[in-house]
């Protein structure tokens, strides 16, 4: 069904104060039909300095993503999420833009979607629906703020009319105003009243027929008369004004009625009598008033000149001085230049001037006060060229004393730097002992205004020796600009205002297909979410048996997960791929498991043996598999550290991660004695190891281990040692092979990392980075 609209929007101009007329519609067929197409109309209003179309715009694509990509299957529910998601985005939005925190912005907005024969309406804020249905009005605005929220539908025909309005203003056109018993006679009495639209006020009137041509007839301002005493030279004067009065009855500020009578209004010649003086009096007051009109102009004019004449001294070096010596040299024995110094030294110009309306020989008079103004500038010319020339010879001077102090610092740094590139082929230590030993070569530059070239050679220095200390800490520098960061999953958009991302995992499937599994204990919910395209749907819990999920795992026997409230918990692979229904694990409820606090959870053999990490018991507790349950959990390894344990990971081994210069604590199976020991690995080349808050590896040859830690925010990837077979590997160390470290824009990225997992073939790694996913891409 076609859809015609008319937009009123009000010619004032505020950066700060904005309504925006939207509509979007899916070029796909298919979607249009699904979906429908989307109007809305947003409003907002800040304080000066605030960027309202850049907020409008923002909010709007948010509702746009938010609805015709909305997990939910029906308009009123999409429509919905779309109203949530845009208040949330403002609101992100405000919190992460300081200037926009402080301020404060206020948010209105309305929406409309027209699918079929059905339009589905709802607002947010002050924003006003009115509907025009069946010969009768309908405040759609009112109906939705009292039902708290809700999506009003109906059957939308062609005898309809929407009208959308900014905060107020519906209101105001209705309250004492018929605007017709049709839809186009609304849309005629409208047209008229849009005239008087004020700020950022606007209209969108929306209708299934098409408007007829609405002329609008030129619209009489409506007068009102006042008489103002106004002082004119010395005399006050009583005048009478007219000015044109706008719908809202808003008079004439003082100042514009002021200038309005110096240029309009008569004066009676017994109460202003014609001579010279009155006049002048008279164009006194408006040369005021044209002066404190263009005085903002002026100024900026002087600020612009000051910061060219200070640019021009540190290009032009003492060029005035010098052609300041070149006239006195040329000039200075001459008569008429002596002349003129001796009158400029003998100038006063303190006197005052002849009293107005007087003058004596006339042309004489106006002769000698030109020739002392010519004098007068001419002076201020020559001050103003020795003062120059001053300031461009000190300024040349400093900029040539610093230019050459940098060329010494730049030839000395490239000398080192080398030197550390050579000798890095040979041996990182020593390079890095050279660099060590030249720290602080560029500091004496740092804070100076260097010339654009020597900046340049700076930044170029700058680049080189970052990237020398990078190879040899083995340092990788990741950011979303140069796209070896992503975001593949926002979960408060995905999953709602409630979400609690604890825990990832990944796996791929017997139809090799890669998916993680992510538990939400804001939900609850655990999900699995696609690699291919990102798409998180969640698994089966029809019996609501999820309460608080924390991990999660997958063994032979389907996805495991720890729940905080439940216990142990498992949804069944089945044969097809699928996976089945959320159940408690028998012997492993909560009840079982006890006040133990858990910290993280594991999957082991073939059999999906439990493992949980318990700092309460300074243990990994184990439960073995029996049968259809399990048994009740017993100490499987223990440790001092323990207690300060944060997470797990395991191949054939088992690997504690822990604080502290242990860092890394792994147990093995020992078959000599018959049980499980410590086994102690040391980390090679990591200076400063922190936190480790998490970790990930998998049973593989070949296979790296990938640890995070949170008190450096660094990502470190290990080469495991090879201790038997053919091929050993420096047994019991860790080898450093790359240490990520974000250097993007962002002030909040990798501050609460929860988890990391990386795909099968580890090309990328998954960082579960507080409620997001984030994707880095591995060398």
């Amino acid at each position: 069904m076609p859809l015609y609209t008319l937009r009123y929007i009000a010619n004032d101009v505020q950066n700060f104060a904005l309504t925006s007329t939207n509509r979007f519609a899916p070029s796909n067929p298919k979607e249009l039909e699904a979906k429908g197409e989307l109007h809305g109309l947003i409003t907002v209003i800040g304080s000066e300095g605030i960027q309202a179309d850049r907020v409008a715009k923002f909010v709007w694509d948010a509702i746009v993503d938010s609805y015709f990509y909305s997990p939910f299957t029906t308009v009123i529910d999409s429509l919905k999420h779309s109203v949530a998601v845009g208040a949330r985005k403002a609101s992100d939005l405000i919190k992460n833009q300081p200037e926009l925190d402080s301020k404060g912005v206020n948010l209105s907005f309305a929406l409309a979607v027209f699918k079929g024969k059905g339009a589905y309406l709802t607002v947010f804020g002050e924003q006003q629906l009115l509907l025009y249905k069946n010969g009768g009005f309908v405040k759609v605005d009112q109906i939705v703020n009292q039902n708290k929220g809700v999506v009003l539908s109906m059957a939308w025909s062609d005898s309809d009319l929407l009208i959308m309005s900014s905060p107020g203003l519906i209101d105001q056109i209705t309250s004492d105003k018929k605007l017709g018993d049709s839809a186009d006679d609304i849309a005629k009495g409208i047209d008229k009243l849009s005239a008087y639209l004020r700020g950022c006020e606007s209209l969108l009137l929306l209708s299934g027929k098409e408007f007829k041509v609405i002329k609008r007839p030129p619209i009489e301002p409506l007068v009102r008369k006042e008489r103002v005493e106004v002082k004119l030279g010395e005399e006050k004067v009583e005048v009478e004004t007219s000015a044109a009065m706008t719908s809202k009855d808003e008079l004439p500020t003082r100042e514009e009625l002021v200038d309005e009578i110096v240029e309009e209004s008569v004066i009676s010649d017994k109460k202003l009598n014609f001579n010279f003086g009155k006049h002048l009096s008279r164009a006194q007051v408006i040369l005021k008033s044209a002066l404190g009109k263009v005085r903002p102009g002026v100024i900026k004019i002087g600020e612009v000149t000051t910061n060219i004449v200070n640019r021009l001294g540190v290009a032009g070096g003492g060029v005035v001085a010098r052609v300041n010596g070149l006239i006195r040299e040329k000039y200075g024995r001459q008569n008429w230049f002596k002349s003129l110094m001796a009158r400029l030294s003998l100038l006063s110009f303190g006197k005052k001037q002849m009293a107005q309306g007087l003058k004596i020989d006339g042309y004489k008079e106006v002769g000698l006060r030109n020739k002392r103004f010519g004098i007068f500038f001419l002076a201020l010319l020559v001050i103003f060229l020795i003062y120059g020339g001053a300031r461009l010879s000190i300024a040349a001077k400093q900029s040539r004393d610093l230019h050459k102090q940098a060329v010494g610092i730049f030839e000395s740094m490239e000398e080192v730097l080398n030197e550390a590139e050579k000798t890095y082929l040979t041996s990182s230590d020593d390079a890095e002992l050279i660099l060590f030993n030249n720290d602080g070569l560029l500091i004496p530059l740092e804070g100076k205004t260097l010339s654009l070239d020597d900046q340049v050679r700076m930044n170029s220095l700058k680049t080189r020796l970052q990237a020398i200390m990078d190879k040899i800490a083995k340092k990788v520098g990741v950011s979303e600009e140069d796209g070896t960061l992503e975001f593949v999953l926002d979960g408060r958009t995905q999953f709602g205002d409630a979400v609690n991302l604890t825990d990832i995992t990944s796996y791929k499937d017997e139809f090799q297909n890669e998916f993680l599994f992510i538990s939400n204990a804001g939900g609850p919910e655990v999900y699995k979410m696609s690699l291919a395209d990102n798409k998180a749907v969640p698994l089966d819990d029809s019996k609501n048996i999820l309460k608080q999920p924390k991990y999660v795992d997958y063994g032979e026997g389907g996805v495991y997960v720890f729940d905080e409230q439940a216990g142990m918990v498992r949804a069944p692979f089945g044969k097809d791929g699928s996976i089945g229904r959320f159940g408690v694990l028998s012997g492993l409820d909560r009840d079982v498991i006890g006040g133990m606090t858990v910290v993280d959870m594991a999957i082991i053999t073939n059999i999906d043996n439990v493992y949980l990490l318990s700092p309460s018991e300074k243990a990994v507790m184990k439960s073995g598999r029996t049968g259809a349950g399990y048994s009740y959990p017993f100490e499987y390894v223990s440790g001092k550290s323990f207690d300060s344990a944060h997470n797990l990971a395991n191949d054939i081994s088992l690997y504690v991660m822990t604080s502290g210069d242990r860092g890394i604590e792994r147990y093995s199976f020992d078959y000599t004695r018959n049980k499980t020991v410590l086994n102690a690995v040391t980390v090679e080349d990591v200076e400063g190891l922190g936190e480790l808050s998490a970790a990930y590896t998998v049973t593989r040859e070949g296979a790296r281990m990938y640890v995070f830690d949170k008190t450096n925010e660094r990502v470190l990837v290990f080469e495991k040692p090879i201790e038997a077979g053919g091929e050993v590997l420096h047994p019991n160390q860790m080898r450093l092979l790359a240490q990520y470290v974000y250097r993007g824009a962002r002030d909040d990225m990798l501050k609460d990392v929860r988890e990391i997992a990386a795909d099968y073939n580890e090309e990328n790694l998954y960082i579960l980075d507080g409620n997001r996913i984030l994707k880095l891409k591995l060398k």
